[in-house]
């Protein structure tokens, strides 16, 4: 490289590590998006699984939160322990809280297929209403927390 490509390229590294101080100062480690479609955010790999949950290991690989519902929640965590701080445990059991009415959803709503008596029917419907709203409820929070965490950047 010529002396201006030199220069060119150490003014954009540099400006480059301060955007990033800068937003980390804010709250928000910058994510990086791998080949392999698994997302870097600081020493931590969020990773989809063929099971459809997402996974957080640290950079030897070992897991650090498994079994994660939403990619929203996966990105709060992963971003939180990127800056230092401990899991969340309030979000983390929210998604659990939202993958078990995910789970009641299915069932009442397989359930309700099934040649039942009407009054028995009607009862299932109330509850997979009332499991609907929770699932919303829950998903709902936690988008929020993660719109408000791309706010910052």
């Amino acid at each position: 490289m010529n002396p201006t490509n030199n220069e060119l390229y150490s003014k954009i590294t540099k400006l480059s590590k301060e955007a990033t101080a800068e937003f980390r100062r804010r709250g928000f480690v910058v994510p990086v998006k791998n080949p392999d479609g698994s997302i870097k955010v600081g020493p931590y790999l969020i990773r989809k699984q063929e099971n459809e949950f997402y996974t957080i290991t640290d950079y030897a690989d070992n897991i650090i939160v498994n079994h994660i519902n939403l990619p929203h929640t996966a990105a709060i965590l992963a971003n939180d322990l990127a800056l230092g701080r401990d899991l969340d445990r309030k979000i983390l059991d929210m998604d659990r809280a939202y993958g078990y009415a995910e789970f009641e959803d299915q069932l009442f709503k397989h359930s309700i297929a099934t040649k039942k008596p009407q009054d028995y029917i009607d009862i299932l419907q109330s509850k997979f209403e009332v499991s609907r709203s929770k699932k919303a409820s829950y998903k709902q929070e936690i988008v929020m927390r993660f719109e408000k965490l791309t706010k910052i950047a």
